[in-house]
């Protein structure tokens, strides 16, 4: 059933605001993702962990925010409102499922097994809106290589490849650049197993693979000044699952992200 104004403004009223305050991640290029999972932040959103084995992320995780239990009311973001101290895009992603502790100095194969499989069954997004990217948790090394993804699609179509260019001279090392893995045939991931570059980006450093959902976006086209954009009308009232593990990216257009204040606003009710 659609969401009526009545109940939309009962939810609004009665959601719960989240300060948003993120340090900023330095040593990044314009036009470059950088994921805020590791940007120190408040206690109610801080940083996140550089994950070990693949696991799927759910709102417990240090770096998302602890969601109270929905039952059967429907959960909407109603409002998102970054404050940036540069013009850039900020983003907000359900990060579904990860892995860290890559090297960038280990030649063959490096086993990921990150799935999604778990969080489509939950209900929180489809194959198609999953986002699947390459994650830098500590440097690795400037001398840039070609990275082979192993990976099983959506109709379960195994050993299938893709490659990207991982490492290179700063920033395209560094912690928090985000690389996105986009299949060739244009069938989206299900599952990566592996990954494997043949020569040493020259330093281990640590790198993960990430697999998301976009939530929404907002562009702060001035700095330090919040863009109107922010309301639940202009953001898509993107439903959330009493589980989903929130966090940011932005897209920057300098050489850092900045310092990231405001607020999310969130609520429930029965649809």
């Amino acid at each position: 059933m659609a969401l009526d104004t009545n109940k939309m403004l009962a939810a609004i009223g009665g959601g719960s605001i989240i300060p948003i305050n993120k340090g900023s991640i330095t040593t990044q290029a314009a036009g470059y993702i950088t994921s805020l999972w590791r940007a120190t932040g408040t206690p109610l959103w801080r940083q996140g962990a550089i994950p070990a084995g693949a696991a799927v992320c759910d709102d417990n995780l240090a770096g998302g925010i602890i969601l109270p239990s929905f039952n059967t009311n429907t959960a909407r973001i109603y409002r998102f409102a970054p404050l940036m101290a540069t013009i850039g895009t900020a983003m907000l992603y359900d990060r579904l499922a990860h892995m860290g502790g890559l090297s960038g100095v280990t030649t063959g194969n490096q086993t990921v097994n990150v799935t999604v499989a778990t969080p489509v069954t939950n209900g929180r997004t489809t194959y198609d809106e999953v986002e699947w990217y390459a994650e830098m948790y500590t440097a690795i090394g400037t001398t840039a290589q070609t990275c082979t993804v192993t990976y099983t699609d959506k109709n379960d179509t195994g050993s299938k490849t893709l490659t990207f260019s991982l490492g290179g001279a700063s920033p395209l090392n560094q912690p928090g650049r985000c690389i996105q893995l986009v299949p060739t045939d244009g069938i989206n991931i299900k599952s990566i197993q592996t990954v494997s570059i043949g020569t040493s980006t020259g330093t281990a450093g640590s790198w993960g693979i990430t697999a998301r959902k976009r939530l929404t976006s907002v562009g702060c086209m001035l700095a330090n000044i919040m863009p109107p954009t922010v309301d639940a009308i202009s953001i898509g009232l993107p439903m959330i699952k009493d589980t989903t593990c929130l966090e940011m990216l932005v897209q920057c257009s300098t050489t850092s992200t900045g310092i990231i204040q405001g607020e999310l606003v969130y609520g429930q009710v029965a649809e």
